[in-house]
């Protein structure tokens, strides 16, 4: 089924007011390494005073159930929205929260507590994103360069990893070792 976030539409248009803070927030995310697009994960969102719809980013594989608001009467009453905990969840409960307190909607619930993540911290483990964050000269808790860390392959990750453990200058090598030893073929992605 998939981690949900519930809300009741209420009878209220969309505020410009509103508008507003939707881009504020999604600005936000972009800036965290939270990339949105539209609600079906492609392009720019979709943010007027008729309708909000976004998703994550579906080339990356971190979009789900794309969030819809709008004014038209299909949608007053319950909605959700699945996002399987991905990264733009974050910005699903922000822009709840906002159309909660601008009246668009009321009986904002979810399934639970879900960490913030951002794109790179979704994409890879952790521990590596913390250690190319310090490879970046940021501490290993500092998400506002993630959006970068989550565009590098995987051959720049490993480079950084290697460079943060004092090995520098030998990225291909190493992985052709590994990849003749294995009898592998290392792909990029």
């Amino acid at each position: 089924m998939g981690y949900t976030n519930y809300w009741i539409r209420t009878e209220k248009p969309i505020t410009q007011d509103f508008v507003n803070a939707v881009k504020s927030i999604i600005a936000i995310a972009d800036k965290i390494g939270i990339s949105i697009r539209d609600g079906y994960g492609e392009n720019k969102p979709v943010v007027t005073l008729d309708e909000v719809n976004f998703n994550g980013n579906s080339e990356k594989g971190l979009d789900h159930e794309n969030f819809l608001l709008t004014n038209e009467e299909s949608e007053k009453g319950f909605n959700f929205c699945k996002t399987a905990e991905k990264p733009y969840d974050w910005v699903v409960k922000r822009v709840l929260a906002a159309a909660k307190e601008e009246g668009l909607v009321k009986n904002v619930s979810d399934d639970g507590e879900v960490k913030m993540e951002t794109d790179a911290t979704y994409l890879f483990s952790e521990r590596i994103v913390r250690v190319v964050r310090q490879t970046m000269g940021l501490d290993a808790d500092d998400y506002t360069r993630d959006k970068e860390i989550a565009c590098m392959s995987h051959r720049e990750l490993f480079d950084a990893w290697l460079t943060w453990n004092g090995i520098i200058g030998y990225t291909g090598e190493i992985l052709n070792t590994i990849e003749t030893i294995y009898s592998i073929a290392l792909k990029e992605e």
